[in-house]
């Protein structure tokens, strides 16, 4: 997602999307789609790969498709077209289809994907309607101690109209260094085989109702929680809103990952929205600041 750094978490989790069900099945190959449209920015680029089987890694640049036909059209509100946006495959990396008119994304409007490839009977095909846009209101300071008594609180203002009011923060760091590592990424890093890059993005559960508060006057006040957070010094945070899709998409993948108290018989399958394939089409309106985090006064030196 270039700079969209809200669902850098997906193409870890489209690894699970072939975990259907419990019962050994024959592994079946599909197409994965995964793109992103956010509110008030231009139309970003769709990756198109296929699955990996259950026993292996997800791999993109080995499972890149080439060749499809990508399109996305934006819908009227009885369903026809009005607009379509036409995508061709990068000349630098197979399977990223970029798009060939520069448009904004529109709030609350409605867009669907289409998806080619030889040997498909059918596009893939998805849809999403695109959440209002945000307003940021307040944000409580500039500077917060790490896991300190004050915990940064950012005010919102969501359209009225809008229906789901589901977010997610994501924390981008600034100064990406070894020594800048918070003590939990640090321990993550020691005892995984990711790289430091790897860590620059953290992104917070979904949060709902039961996560913020809302006032009289309808402004939403969010808490940062603080598992987004990796590194000391200056972050860039953005607060987002997310469409049906990601919302159902990312809830669902969590319990696969054992998010919850489920027994393995009761856990649903991940849910996609997705027709003909698999993979993610989502949007999401973002705000976005920037917070300095200082270490507790026992790590300074």
């Amino acid at each position: 997602m270039s700079a969209r750094y809200l669902l850098a978490v997906l193409p870890l989790l489209i690894s699970l999307v072939g975990c259907d069900g419990y019962e050994p099945v024959d592994f079946e190959e599909q197409i994965v789609v995964e793109g992103y449209l956010e509110a008030g920015e231009e139309l970003a680029a769709i990756r198109v790969s296929r699955t990996a089987p259950l026993n292996s890694s997800y791999d993109f640049e080995k499972l890149a498709v080439s060749g499809a036909e990508v399109k996305i059209h934006l819908l009227k509100t009885d369903g026809t077209i009005e607009r379509t946006y036409r995508f061709a495959e990068s000349g630098n990396r197979s399977g990223i289809y970029i798009p060939l008119t520069d448009d904004t994304v529109r709030p609350m409007r409605t867009y669907r994907l289409e998806v080619s490839v030889e040997g498909q009977r059918a596009p893939i095909t998805s849809r999403t309607t695109v959440p209002a846009l945000l307003e940021l209101l307040r944000v409580s300071t500039d500077t917060l101690t790490y896991q300190g008594p004050e915990q940064l609180e950012i005010e919102i203002a969501p359209d009225a109209s809008t229906r789901q009011r589901v977010f997610a923060f994501t924390a981008r760091a600034l100064d990406v260094r070894r020594e800048n590592l918070t003590p939990l990424a640090a321990a993550v890093l020691k005892e995984s085989d990711l790289e430091l890059e790897d860590l620059s993005t953290g992104s917070s559960p979904l949060l709902n109702e039961a996560n913020y508060e809302v006032s009289e006057n309808g402004m939403i006040r969010i808490r940062l929680p603080w598992i987004a957070i990796a590194f000391y010094g200056p972050n860039r945070l953005s607060i987002s809103a997310v469409d049906e899709n990601y919302y159902d998409f990312r809830r669902t993948a969590d319990i696969q990952q054992g998010g919850s108290t489920l027994a393995p018989g009761e856990i649903p399958n991940v849910l996609e929205h997705i027709q003909g394939g698999t993979g993610v089409f989502g949007s999401y309106a973002s705000v976005v600041t920037e917070i300095y985090i200082e270490r507790p006064d026992e790590e300074k030196p």
